[in-house]
Parts: structure tokens; sequence; C-alpha cells
């Protein structure tokens, strides 16, 4: 099966729509010490796919089990680490009629905030802009 991937020119409002998500993240979760934004749209000026990837920084692995309920509370569900030790990925699995959530296409990840894999994501974006 092949799978046709959608690649697009940079957009301003990838930058609005990743802090709309964020805000509504903010008032959801209560264990976050951050909330990041990677990937190609988070990098000014450069071409990507038109979703916006977002990882929510959590202080210690025993903060998990609670972020993982308040996540499942606004319609995500857990899809496990995906093949990177230590990035748990969640996906909006219904929607809850979330003019936001609903409608921003996004990935969701979670790490701690001593991820080797977080400090790489954020140091690749930051070198890129």
């Amino acid at each position: 099966m092949i799978r046709e991937m959608v690649i697009e020119k940079y957009n301003e409002d990838w930058k609005r729509q990743f802090y709309q998500v964020k805000k509504i993240l903010e008032k959801k979760l209560t264990k976050i010490v951050k909330i990041e934004h990677v990937g190609s749209t988070a990098i000014e000026g450069v071409c990507g796919k038109p979703i916006i990837d977002i990882i929510i920084i959590i202080n210690k692995k025993s903060d998990f089990d609670r972020l993982k309920k308040e996540l499942e509370s606004i319609n995500y569900s857990h899809k496990g680490d995906q093949g990177i030790d230590g990035r748990e990925v969640f996906k909006r699995e219904s929607s809850s009629h979330d003019k936001i959530l609903d409608v921003i296409n996004h990935h969701l990840y979670v790490c701690t905030q001593d991820n080797e894999e977080l400090e790489k994501e954020i140091l690749f974006r930051n070198f890129l802009n």
C-alpha cells in the first residue's frame, strides 16, 4: 500500500495553530513542565507536511499515568512509543466537537524532560531556526 504524503510551503498559520492547541492543553493538563512545537512546521520558512508536531514534556515517568488519564478525558488515546523509546504517542480518537482540537491536524507526543530523543528534536529545531 502506497501512502501519499502532502508537503506544503511554509505557512505562518502553523505557529498560530500550535499556540491554539497548546493553550487548550495547558488548561486541561496538570503534570506538564512545558509544551514544545517540533517537526517541519516549527522551522520557519521550511516546507513540510501540514501536521503540527507537539511534545508535552513531563518531569518524571511517575507523572505519566495521571497525564494519560487527563489526555484520555479530552479524547486522546495512548498508542505506545511506536518504536522510539521514551516518546509516548497519543491520537485523537473521536470528535468531541472541539473547534480547535478536532480541526487542527496535529500529532501529540509525551516525553520526560531528560529524554534523549526530546533533546535531539529541540536541538535540531533550534539549529535550523
